[in-house]
């Protein structure tokens, strides 16, 4: 238990100082922009281009965890350094908006903590299949110091990478914290990634009530409540409810309840003010989807053409249309990769 609160909170402050470096670079306010949500994809699309092609390679899991537990290392330290001040400066203004509203933000913290006991106290899985496969599969590339070379119901030596799970790196990266630092890997994706996963929707579900609400508290206090209510009573596999509570540590939990209610969150924003740093969080966003779940190359093309047509008739401008053709180059590119690997024009022997 003790780990599993550790390991959380070092994923917090990881996405947190990750995501203050990209809103700076980005020119964002940090204010405005949501930080952590910014870090976790920037972090997750970093993690990525390290892990992939090294898993690609058949690199140890161990050598993976060596060389991303550097690269992070440097780059805390280049934060920390570059941005310190301004950080304090944040964390300041944070502390005196939580106490300007402290019976709302009270409120929202209860309504997260009851999320966060139903979610880590619910023991009857909503598919013990899908469970099984990211329990298999973490277990094995962490008994066999390699990653995606056995099959995770059996443990029998595959020949070759699967072409629907090869691209996502997020079962990877529990597999390298795992075999760093000898965490068991139930508790690191069944409870901490849960947990993790629940407070990142309900900073969408915030963000979003600040765009909808003009920032008044009470309401998004009801709006969180609400959609935590509406979860609860949606006891279907075919609505997001079912992933959030039931199997939240899952990619396509990640897909349903954190990239494509964050899209929306970025329609909002970008209707109100089209932002560099907005602009970059949906680019960001996009590539983060597909390291969790490769459901996102038949679901995101759809939701981006959903905000992008309005987006671009309310804009009237071919910048705005140019930045949208960009975001949805990421879609393109990994359903070829897939449709490449999956008919057999790119050989993935292991």
């Amino acid at each position: 238990m003790i780990k599993a609160l550790i390991l959380g909170a070092f994923y917090l402050m990881i996405y947190y100082l990750v995501g203050f470096a990209a809103v700076k670079i980005s020119k964002g306010n940090e204010k405005k922009d949501s930080v952590m949500l910014m870090g976790v994809f920037t972090y997750a699309v970093f993690f990525w281009m390290i892990g992939f092609p090294m898993k690609l390679l058949k690199i140890k899991v161990s050598t993976i965890g060596t060389v991303w537990l550097v690269v992070l290392g440097l780059g805390v330290a280049l934060i920390l350094w570059k941005w310190h001040r301004a950080m304090l400066d944040d964390l300041k203004y944070r502390l005196s908006d939580l106490w300007e509203h402290k019976w709302t933000s009270m409120g929202i913290a209860a309504v997260i903590l009851f999320e966060l006991v139903w979610v880590e106290l619910q023991s009857v899985p909503g598919s013990p299949m899908d469970v099984s496969y990211y329990i298999g599969e973490i277990s094995s590339a962490v008994f066999d110091n390699m990653a995606g070379v056995s099959d995770p119901y059996s443990g029998a030596q595959l020949s070759h990478f699967s072409a629907t799970y090869v691209m996502e790196t997020y079962l990877l990266h529990s597999s390298v914290v795992c075999r760093l630092f000898h965490i068991a890997p139930l508790i690191e994706v069944r409870t901490v990634m849960a947990a993790v996963a629940v407070i990142l929707f309900n900073i969408i579900l915030f963000q979003i009530g600040r765009c909808l609400f003009k920032d008044c508290r009470w309401k998004i206090l009801l709006l969180l409540s609400g959609a935590f209510v509406i979860c609860l009573f949606s006891n279907s596999i075919y609505v997001p409810g079912d992933f959030l509570l039931m199997r939240a540590f899952e990619g396509k939990n990640f897909l349903a309840n954190i990239f494509i209610p964050v899209i929306f969150l970025y329609f909002l924003q970008l209707l109100e003010k089209e932002r560099r740093s907005v602009w970059a969080g949906l680019f960001l966003a996009v590539c983060a989807s597909f390291t969790y779940s490769m459901s996102a190359i038949f679901l995101l093309p759809v939701m981006l053409l959903g905000i992008f047509v309005p987006l671009v008739i309310n804009k009237r401008s071919w910048k705005t249309a140019l930045k949208a053709v960009g975001c949805m180059i990421p879609c393109g590119a990994a359903m070829a990769f897939y449709l490449c690997a999956s008919r057999g024009y790119i050989l993935l022997r292991i």
